[in-house]
């Protein structure tokens, strides 16, 4: 028997049903595609942090904001640049002001002696670079001459100014032994009015 041959109508349903099928096994694909990211993200989401911790990262966002909020303290740099020492006479440090006393000597170089009577001595002409005032600062100098190891101290009392400035500190009288002599080992020190260390420096051999 010769089989009919299929209708364009059963045809046409045919491929309906296929097209179904594929519309069918996409929906299933997509769905499933879904439902796998629902559960990658599920397991990825953060869990809760507890109140304790929350608690922490809240003191430390704090402390943070008060470190930007409170302005740095300013600092005040001095450094001594150079430092020239020998003997001096009392002539090397006259000034016009000192015979003439309407002039302005704020701009010269302060002179610092042990002994107000005895100018001529052993002289350390101390340059210093400060960026800041420091009224009331002291200036210590310990020497040790070649007749004694121990150290001799010398402390001045001045107001720094500032930019940079020498200041010519002399061992002058009885407490320098003689012209000739020279100092065995050094040490200058600058500490401001309360104490605070500014400055200093030291020969060679000193310990």
């Amino acid at each position: 028997m010769t089989p009919s041959p299929t209708s364009s109508a059963e045809r046409e349903r045919g491929d309906l049903s296929c097209s179904l099928s594929s519309a069918e096994r996409e929906q299933g694909d997509f769905r499933g595609l879904i439902g796998h990211w629902s559960l990658v993200l599920g397991h990825s989401r953060p869990r809760a942090l507890p109140l304790g911790h929350w608690s922490l990262l809240l003191g430390h966002f704090r402390l943070a904001l008060l470190l930007l909020l409170v302005p740095a303290l300013p600092t005040q740099a001095s450094e001594i640049t150079r430092v020239w020492a020998g003997w001096k006479t009392a002539s090397a440090f006259d000034r016009l002001g000192e015979y003439f006393p309407g002039l302005d000597r704020s701009k010269e170089s302060p002179v610092l002696v042990t002994q107000a009577k005895a100018r001529d001595g052993y002289y350390f002409s101390v340059r210093l670079e400060n960026d800041a005032p420091s009224p009331g600062a002291t200036i210590e100098l310990s020497v040790i001459t070649p007749i004694s190891p121990k150290p001799q101290t010398h402390t001045f009392k001045v107001d720094l100014t500032p930019g940079t400035r020498t200041y010519n500190i002399g061992v002058t009288g009885s407490d320098w032994p003689a012209a000739s002599a020279t100092p065995v080992a050094w040490s200058i020190t600058i500490n401001s009015a309360d104490g605070k260390l500014l400055a200093s420096k030291k020969s060679f051999l000193w310990e």
